[in-house]
């Protein structure tokens, strides 16, 4: 936001405003502090009707709900959580509108056929541990679900 407030200072010297139509915001919204703050700016440069696509982790995935703590996508540089329903309510309280919600997988460079398959036999191997009380937790693998994959618009 530094970034672009300094490019609004330039254009308002000159007497121009900025106006957005699209905005691309990746594994970004988990990682503010100031979320209701953040989302007022974007709405406030966006066009009416423009768009963003906002690419965040789904903690609604059943990997994270199988993973818990041990989730592969879990990372300590993100402080704030969404399940699809919640980044729904966010973005409508917001102002703004999700036109399409998707979870990317296939064709990402998430997904290979070695991968699902050890994924795979890692989750059943997880689920004997857990039935005989082994104390061990094996990293989530990367299936469909574990992304959100979101078209909004500004109304």
């Amino acid at each position: 936001m530094l970034l672009l407030k300094s490019f609004e200072e330039l254009y308002l010297k000159q007497g121009m405003k900025i106006i957005i139509l699209m905005l691309y915001i990746g594994h970004t919204l988990d990682r503010l502090t100031n979320l209701s703050e953040t989302l007022a700016e974007l709405r406030r440069i966006l066009k009416t009707n423009g768009v963003i696509l906002v690419i965040i982790l789904n903690m609604g995935s059943l990997c994270a709900k199988f993973s818990k703590e041990k989730y592969q996508l879990l990372y300590s540089s993100h402080l704030v959580y969404f399940f699809p329903d919640t980044l729904k309510t966010f973005f409508d309280q917001s102002g703004f509108r999700p036109v399409d919600v998707e979870y990317p997988y296939c064709g990402t460079s998430f997904f290979s056929c070695s991968r699902f398959i050890l994924g795979t036999v890692k989750i059943f191997l997880q689920v004997f541990l857990d039935i005989f009380k082994v104390p061990m937790k094996m990293v989530s693998s990367p299936y469909r679900g574990n992304l959100i994959s979101a078209i909004i618009t500004r109304r």
